[in-house]
């Protein structure tokens, strides 16, 4: 083996290092990230829900009013082209 072909060696050797040491970096990115949708999936699941369930309860309560207080609105206020 030859001096250039020791080098090229050596160069695909470190070049494998670091294709090595990237690939470790992103694995325990994504298991952190997987942590974190673990813990945090659940809770915004749950406030999701209650949002929903809220809105629902909202628009029961006042949704005639709302749709009435639109229409006037709308009367009063045309929309030019």
């Amino acid at each position: 083996m030859n001096w250039i072909m020791a080098l090229e060696h050596q160069e695909r050797h470190k070049d494998m290092l670091r294709k090595a040491a990237r690939v470790q970096i992103v694995r325990q990115a994504r298991a952190e990230r997987k942590e974190r949708e673990r813990f945090y999936g659940p809770a915004l699941i749950g406030l999701g829900r209650r949002l929903i369930a809220w809105g629902g309860l909202l628009q029961e309560r006042y949704g005639a009013a709302s749709r009435d207080l639109h229409a006037l609105a709308c009367q009063s206020n045309p929309v030019t082209d």
